[in-house]
């Protein structure tokens, strides 16, 4: 991101920039919670009897003010759903794209027989798999991409499989709904082996997301009770699993330690909607004065990563939020289990709704 006539753009480089630095530096923090690590040379835009000016980091002083952007430009695109899926996903081809196949294995192995050998599959196999008859493993696909020097594009697809039998999902690109679906789960979800968790102690929010899924994934979830005041909805899906863990860096407790996902600064404005949308139906709230009218709206996270993302990805609207942090130190019972939920928590919040 670049600074041109004090309007951001994107901007393109070749590499960072890297120096040895063998001195002090500052960590600097404004009331909005942005916060930044630099040296005592970097530049900031302030105001200073009313004109703007650049001045270097060691002369700031607390109550000064510092410029940042109040919108991000945003160029988005559609991400071709292959880019995201794992390798343990069946991706089945158009019969158009299954013979440019075949006719590229002619042109330079001469028979499927002898192709079929190079990828260490039986002959009949890959024979019915180039007939449709059955859908290529995606890490399959991907070496044949790579032996053939040629693309599958979103377009090529006829549908995709959690394995070679069931749940067949038509889907080509991310979606906006899968986009909104991340929000929730990263709000206010887990995993287990082979299938997505959706918590929510409002049944009627978790039927809609069913309703969707069923619509959209054609994947039928079902419902449980997690405790007394809870609901569980599980989404039977190893390729949505893997995919979401996938996005949050595949570690435990993304909660805390789960990175935010660097696609959604990529997708259209459409898609960062509906994971804000999401995220909000996971752990946001309205904060509503004495009056009945409304103070904040916003979102809240144990994770700081989570709670910056959501701030960056609101400014792709124009909306300027804060983020605030507090220790939390409560139990809950999930499962049967009590589960002790302590350390910092971040909220982002928007005054004025």
């Amino acid at each position: 991101m670049g600074i041109d006539n004090f309007k951001g753009k994107f901007t393109e480089f070749d590499k960072p920039h890297i120096r040895d630095y063998n001195n002090d530096g500052f960590l600097i923090k404004t009331n909005l919670g942005f916060e930044i690590k630099c040296t005592k040379e970097h530049r900031f835009l302030t105001i200073a009897n009313g004109e703007l000016k650049w001045v270097e980091s060691r002369t700031l002083k607390v109550g000064d003010h510092i410029a940042v952007l109040r919108k991000y430009p945003n160029d988005g695109e559609e991400i071709n759903i292959l880019d995201l899926l794992p390798d343990n996903a069946y991706v089945g081809l158009k019969k158009s794209t299954l013979e440019k196949i075949r006719m590229k294995i002619k042109e330079k192995y001469g028979t499927s027989k002898n192709f079929s050998k190079i990828i260490g599959m039986e002959e009949s196999h890959f024979n019915a798999k180039l007939r449709g008859e059955s859908p290529f493993k995606l890490k399959v696909l991907r070496e044949i991409e790579k032996i053939l020097s040629i693309k599958i594009e979103s377009e090529d697809i006829e549908i995709i499989r959690t394995n070679k039998k069931i749940y067949p999902m038509k889907i080509k690109t991310f979606t906006p709904f899968l986009a909104r679906l991340l929000g929730f789960w990263m709000a206010d979800g887990s995993w287990t082996s082979g299938c997505l968790r959706l918590f929510s102690s409002d049944l009627q929010l978790l039927k809609e997301y069913e309703k969707r899924i069923i619509e959209e994934l054609n994947i039928k979830p079902h419902y449980r009770r997690a405790n007394k005041s809870t609901y569980c909805l599980e989404i039977p899906s190893s390729v949505l699993e893997t995919m979401f863990k996938d996005l949050v860096g595949n570690k435990k407790r993304k909660s805390k330690n789960g990175m935010f996902p660097e696609i959604l600064y990529k997708l259209p404005l459409e898609h960062k909607k509906a994971f804000l949308s999401g995220y909000f139906d996971g752990d946001g709230f309205l904060e509503i004065k004495k009056d009945n009218k409304l103070y904040s709206i916003g979102f809240s996270t144990f994770n700081k990563r989570f709670a910056e993302g959501i701030r960056d990805l609101l400014l792709y609207f124009g909306i300027m939020s804060s983020v605030r942090k507090q220790e939390i130190n409560y139990e809950n019972e999930l499962n049967g289990r009590i589960i002790k939920k302590r350390g910092v928590s971040y909220t982002v919040s928007i005054l004025g709704g």
